[in-house]
C-alpha cells in the first residue's frame, strides 16, 4: 500500500519507535550550516528514546510526545540556534513513514520561507499550487526574472517575511526604506505583481515557492 504526498508515492512500511508516547513528533530539518545542524541533533539526543536520520545540515527526527509535535519542535528550534527550518506532522507510534514524507514536503516549501516551524496548515495555499503542475511551471516563469537578481528577491522576501511591512522589512535588509520601495517597484515591473497588495503578494510568495520547487 502506499501513500501519494504531492504526487510522490512513499511507502507505508510501519516503523517502529521506542518510548511509552502513542504518537511522535516527525521534524524534517534543514540548516543553514553544519554546526546548526550538530547543534539540533544534540539537543534532540537529549529526549527519550529519539529517532535520529542526520546528515550534514540536514536530516529527519522522530520523537515519542504526549505535547502538540509544533510545541515540541519550537522547543528545538529555540534551543538549537542558528537558521534552522522545520517542516512538522504527527505520526502513530508505529506508523511514520506517511509522516515524514508529509514533514519532508512541508519543510520543502518551508525553506523559500524565514527560518521557522511550520505545519502542513502553514503552507496549504502552496501545497495546492503545486499540486497543479502547469500552474506552478507559469508561477516559476513569472518570478524568474526577480530570482534572476539578488537584491530583489532579498527584498522580496524580507517583504513577505515581515508581512508587507515595509518599515521592518528595511530594518531586516539594513537598507533605506526607499531603496526597498525601489526595488519592490521593480519586482512589480517584471512579474505584474504589486507587492503592496495582500492578493498579489500571496502570489509571488506561492511563485517563489513554485520556483525553488522546480529546481
Amino acid at each position: 500500500m502506499t501513500t501519494t504526498v504531492l504526487d510522490r508515492p512513499v511507502l507505508d512500511r510501519p516503523v517502529l519507535v521506542d518510548g511509552s508516547a502513542l504518537t511522535c513528533a516527525v521534524i524534517a530539518y534543514r540548516a543553514s550550516t553544519e554546526d546548526s545542524a550538530a547543534a539540533l541533533v544534540a539537543v534532540a539526543r537529549q529526549y527519550d528514546d529519539p529517532l535520529v536520520l542526520d546528515g550534514r545540515r540536514g536530516g529527519c527526527l522522530v520523537l515519542p510526545c504526549e505535547q502538540e509535535p509544533a510545541a515540541l519542535a519550537k522547543t528545538l528550534h529555540g534551543k538549537a540556534g542558528g537558521e534552522v527550518w522545520m517542516g512538522v506532522a504527527r505520526a502513530r507510534r508505529h506508523d511514520v513513514a506517511p509522516a515524514r514524507a508529509t514533514a519532508e514536503d512541508v519543510l520543502r516549501v518551508a525553506t523559500g520561507r524565514a527560518p521557522g516551524v511550520y505545519e502542513l496548515r502553514n503552507v496549504l495555499a502552496d501545497f495546492a499550487v503545486l499540486r497543479q503542475p502547469h500552474v506552478a511551471r507559469r508561477l516559476s516563469r513569472m518570478i524568474e526574472p526577480v530570482v534572476a537578481q539578488p537584491s530583489l528577491v532579498s527584498a522580496l522576501r524580507a517583504f513577505i517575511a515581515h508581512d508587507g511591512n515595509r518599515a521592518a522589512a528595511a530594518r531586516d535588509l539594513d537598507v533605506h526604506r526607499s531603496t526597498l520601495d525601489h526595488r519592490l517597484r521593480q519586482v512589480e515591473r517584471l512579474t505584474g505583481c504589486r507587492p503592496t497588495s495582500p492578493r498579489a503578494l500571496l502570489t509571488l510568495s506561492t511563485a517563489l515557492t513554485a520556483c525553488s520547487w522546480s529546481r
